[in-house]
């Protein structure tokens, strides 16, 4: 899923768009995307995955990856 079909342009400050960069390469771009391809090739198995697929997520900053986004689109909204 590109994430440019789910989120809206956004500006972000230079710094937070370096730190969401670099989240969405290490999240996205590395981590999840490795993951589906396990997935699907069928390599591992979705169920048996799923805790540590989630608490790796959350371990890479999922969480601070949606406070930048957050951040951007209040910004964005009240201008």
């Amino acid at each position: 899923v590109q994430l440019s079909h789910i989120i809206p342009p956004l500006s972000f400050k230079a710094d937070a768009q370096e730190k969401a960069d670099n989240y969405k390469l290490n999240i996205f771009q590395r981590y999840v995307n490795s993951k589906m391809n396990s997935w699907i090739s069928g390599k591992s198995d979705v169920a048996s995955d799923w805790d540590e697929y989630v608490a790796q997520v959350n371990a890479l900053g999922l969480s601070d990856y949606i406070s930048l986004y957050q951040e951007a689109y209040d910004s964005n909204k009240s201008n």
